[in-house]
């Protein structure tokens, strides 16, 4: 027992003189060490020799140390010594962990979309679909998501609403007076539709969808194959306002929902945005309740089936280019996406009436 605990001993002073001859070695200031350990291994005590830098009056300590002392102090600067691995505060982790915004699995909320996006329920149909609308939307530079929307229209509860937004959907409104055009010489201009450069310019974080052109001007270029429309293209004024009431309030998710006045008098501005600009916001579809639209603007159709729904949560998701929103929804993060969100392709199917079916009345044997 004895002669092993004085092999014990002798291991560790052998290697702590190893440990403290590397730290010598790289422990510098200026072309002066730090610390230099006199004596041998087998002393019963060592002189520690400090000697200070040279910008100072240089002075040798010699200090007696016992073998137990210097033995506890090379423990205790080796715990010292030891790298502490430091766990980021609770923001940095966060931020670390959100995901890439031009990923098109991102969201608003820095995680990664799933495959099947939970949407909300289906509207309760409360008024007659007329017409069915199907667009296909692309998500990304690349279109590298894509999806679509289903959705009804209530033709017979707000007609005067429905035609104009078919004619938005479909050949686009022209609200310039043709005589005018008629007689007017080098002028070039064209309908609005959503079928030429369609897209969403502004999501409402969870609350809302904007669907519209953002300019005029470039939808007809890009339609020409050039790059800007040119000096004497003439913009689509708004149209004429119309006079309907809402079908439904704002109170569930999935309602298609346009300004009270019409297609052409929404947008940032409310009405007084540039001609231009005058169908950025032709049309809103809510992607929950938005009680902040009634009295500003009327549901004139609703979506009608749960992919549709799951597509349309996922598009309110997306992250957006915070303080470029509109006031529409105060409180509530709006703006443009930062990925690029565009209408593809738009289908319209007018509901024909049903067959009548037999009147069940059973045959005589």
């Amino acid at each position: 027992m004895k002669y092993r605990s004085s092999f014990i001993i002798c291991f560790l002073w052998q290697t702590l003189v190893w440990t403290t001859t590397a730290l010598v070695n790289h422990h510098q200031v200026g072309s002066q060490s730090i610390f230099h350990p006199q004596g041998r291994a087998g002393d019963s005590a060592i002189h520690a020799k400090i000697i200070v830098p040279a910008n100072e009056d240089e002075r040798i300590i010699s200090a007696p140390t016992s073998r137990r002392e210097v033995l506890q102090g090379a423990v205790t600067a080796a715990l010292l010594s030891t790298p502490i691995a430091l766990s980021p505060g609770p923001a940095i982790a966060a931020a670390e962990q959100r995901c890439d915004p031009e990923d098109v699995r991102c969201q608003q909320d820095g995680t990664l979309a799933g495959e099947a996006p939970t949407g909300q329920p289906i509207p309760k149909v409360t008024n007659k679909i007329t017409h069915v609308v199907q667009m296909i939307i692309d998500v990304g530079e690349r279109r590298e998501e894509a999806g679509f929307i289903r959705f009804g229209l209530y033709g017979e509860d707000c007609p005067q609403s429905t035609k104009q937004m078919l004619l938005f959907l479909t050949r686009g409104i022209s609200s310039m007076d043709e005589e005018t055009l008629r007689n007017s010489i080098g002028l070039e201009y064209g309908p609005v539709s959503l079928t030429e450069s369609g897209s969403v310019p502004t999501i409402y974080s969870g609350k809302a969808v904007d669907f519209g052109v953002s300019s005029q001007a470039k939808a007809y270029a890009k339609s020409r194959g050039v790059r800007t429309a040119g000096a004497n293209f003439v913009p689509q004024d708004r149209p004429a306002a119309i006079s309907e009431g809402s079908t439904r309030p704002h109170n569930v998710a999935g309602l298609i929902s346009i300004p009270y006045k019409g297609i052409g008098y929404g947008g940032i501005s409310s009405g007084v945005s540039p001609i231009d600009e005058a169908y950025e916001s032709a049309f809103t579809i809510t992607a929950d309740a938005t009680p902040a639209f009634d009295g500003k603007r009327r549901v004139i159709g609703q979506v009608i089936d749960d992919p549709s729904m799951q597509f349309l949560s996922r598009l309110a998701s997306l992250p957006v280019q915070k303080g470029k929103g509109s006031g529409l929804l105060p409180g509530t993060l709006a703006g443009p996406p930062l990925l690029k969100v565009r209408v593809r392709e738009i289908g319209v199917q007018k509901v024909g009436k049903q067959d009548k079916k037999d009147s069940g009345k059973k045959k005589k044997k």
